[in-house]
């Protein structure tokens, strides 16, 4: 893949288009190395990003999700639906779950890097790290390249009052891939459903409203 190639001169034009434009949308600046025939790899691994470097294993891959990483909209690579059949029963129905389940949701921007400090947080975790699977990581990636969207995420915090353990706040998610998938393609926001719910169910819906609010304030204000 080497820039002054003869054979295919075609491709490797394009190919260089593709890593001046990864440059201007990354904000950084290349540089030519001092080797008179630069490769495509050589300037990508100024960009110091492993993903971008995992598309320069052969040249049509690269030209193929080069040129669809530079023209993504990186901000509209979710979808408004969840993977997980009660998140979107409760988006279905909002008012049923509010009436009977004690339960409310809101869609909220979070930035991707957010995410991971949200969910460190609500596990009770401290500064203990998430590490993704790059295998798993570069295959949803190439997924959202090809056109498909990623399963919108959630955080679920449920006040829940234990005769035994009294009161606390339970917490789940789903999404930490997709946060650093949002992170390679270069989103600065994601879409995450925030739910907010209290155990058992009650009819005071003082206490709903103010956990909730409460819960959505806490994550506006990171």
């Amino acid at each position: 893949m080497n820039l002054n190639e003869v054979d295919r001169a075609g491709d490797i034009k394009t190919a260089g288009n593709i890593v001046k434009q990864m440059f201007h949308k990354k904000h950084k600046v290349m540089t030519w190395p001092s080797d008179s025939k630069p490769t495509i790899r050589g300037l990508i691994e100024q960009l110091d990003d492993p993903f971008l470097l995992s598309l320069t294993k052969n040249l049509d891959f690269f030209i193929h999700y080069g040129q669809a990483w530079v023209n993504l909209n990186a901000n509209d690579i979710f979808s408004d639906k969840s993977e997980t059949s009660n998140v979107n029963d409760l988006m279905k129905d909002p008012s049923y779950f509010k009436n009977k389940k004690s339960t409310v949701y809101k869609i909220m921007q979070i930035r991707p890097s957010m995410y991971g400090v949200l969910v460190k947080h609500g596990n009770n975790m401290g500064n203990a790290d998430f590490t993704p699977e790059s295998n798993l990581v570069d295959e949803y990636a190439l997924k959202v390249l090809d056109g498909s969207k990623m399963p919108l995420p959630y955080l679920r915090y449920e006040k829940i009052d234990d005769e035994r353990r009294g009161e606390y706040v339970s917490f789940g998610q789903e999404g930490r891939h997709r946060a650093t998938v949002a992170q390679i393609l270069g989103a600065t926001s994601m879409p995450v459903a925030v739910i907010a719910g209290i155990y058992p169910p009650t009819a005071n819906f003082n206490d709903l409203a103010d956990f909730s609010h409460n819960i959505f304030t806490d994550i506006k204000n990171q």
